[in-house]
């Protein structure tokens, strides 16, 4: 199976609507969620990017997998869908262009990244 990651740096990454249906339209939760999600990213994008440097299969579908779960709450389609990826290939030991699938996944998660910053800090 071939997953193509569809990211469109000119729509947000954060869908407001679809991270308010996660909570059940709690406003709140889903700030903190997006806080904590501020707070751990930097450590697990760390654990990515060592992984894929160390060219180990199995840490990079488990960083992936772990990066997607969290990125699922706030609706960040293209982010799911490239963290997906990463997890797929870390599971199916495909490192093919594993550096060029992480450098797109950074390119699609620092958006969203900016979008939860302005969004964690509304009152």
């Amino acid at each position: 199976m071939e997953f193509v990651v569809s990211a469109d740096p000119a729509k947000p990454g954060f869908d407001q609507p679809s991270g308010l249906r996660a909570t059940g339209g709690d406003r709140q939760l889903l700030r903190e969620l997006a806080q904590l999600f501020l707070q751990e990213y930097p450590a697990l994008i760390a654990d990515l990017r060592s992984a894929v440097a160390s060219r180990d299969p199995a840490a990079i579908a488990f960083s992936a997998h772990a990066l997607k779960g969290c990125v699922g709450h706030f609706g960040a389609r293209s982010t799911f869908e490239s963290a997906l990826l990463l997890e797929h290939k870390g599971r199916n030991r495909d490192l093919a262009d594993i550096e060029r699938d992480l450098g797109t996944f950074e390119a699609v998660l620092s958006p969203l990244v900016e979008e939860l910053r302005a969004f964690a800090a509304l009152p």
